[in-house]
């Protein structure tokens, strides 16, 4: 059971870490003014940002 307990949180982050990057980079195409605006709430997004940049 361990086994699968593993492989189910292992596909449920994977999962949702697509869903992030997918909606992030849908955000990012349909408003172009949220990312100056949106830089000091959301970090997590703009280092992530950078990250695919680099």
């Amino acid at each position: 059971m361990g086994i699968y307990n593993v492989l189910l949180i292992t596909i449920m982050v994977s999962v949702l870490a697509v869903l992030i990057v997918w909606l992030d980079s849908r955000q990012a195409d349909s408003k172009p003014n949220k990312k100056k605006k949106g830089q000091g709430k959301s970090s997590k997004s703009g280092k992530k940002r950078k990250l695919h940049h680099a």
